[in-house]
């Protein structure tokens, strides 16, 4: 079977949700692309942000996808602007099977609002800024296989939707 890439949101629940689904599908493993890219660089994002830019990040992310992509049965949970990337999107929906995990903008606020490692709430941090975000790749999220709506939702119920969804398609 092919993998299955989780997209949306910081705070949508990619980390959390591909832990579960891992835990639900006998042979797989849950893999945070950011925290491979941590690991490889030895900083946190928001220092890679900080200290190299957003762009070699953006192009060190494309590497560890496609990196990531050599091995099967991987539930992988993206950073929330991975998806941006067309060279990404492309690939990742060609090779995998890609879930966007969708919530409303005030479900992520709640979900993020005490975290202090979002390099891209730093500024202007608030509600308007997630909607900001949210608008602006809310298309490429779209262009998902599928797509679940998280709000009011356990963790549990989300895994199940998604356990329904792929099993129409392995």
């Amino acid at each position: 079977m092919k993998n299955i890439v989780l997209t949306g949101m910081m705070g949508a629940g990619k980390s959390t949700i591909s832990e579960k689904l891992a835990q639900k599908l006998a042979g797989f493993i849950a893999i945070d692309a950011d925290k491979v890219i941590e690991y490889q660089e030895n900083l946190s994002i928001s220092k890679i942000f900080a200290q190299k830019g957003e762009n070699y990040f953006r192009d060190l992310e494309t590497q560890v996808i496609k990196k990531i992509f050599t091995k099967t049965n991987l539930i992988v949970a993206l950073g929330g602007g991975a998806f941006e990337c067309e060279e990404n999107r492309e690939f990742l929906l060609e090779n995998g099977i890609v879930i966007y995990l969708e919530a409303e903008p005030q479900t992520l606020f709640e979900r993020i609002k005490n975290s202090t490692n979002r390099p891209l709430l730093k500024e202007g941090f608030g509600e308007d800024r997630i909607v900001q975000i949210l608008s602006a790749r809310e298309k490429n999220y779209r262009l998902a296989h599928f797509s679940i709506k998280t709000d009011n939702k356990s963790t549990d119920e989300i895994v199940q939707e998604i356990v329904g969804l792929i099993g129409h398609v392995q």
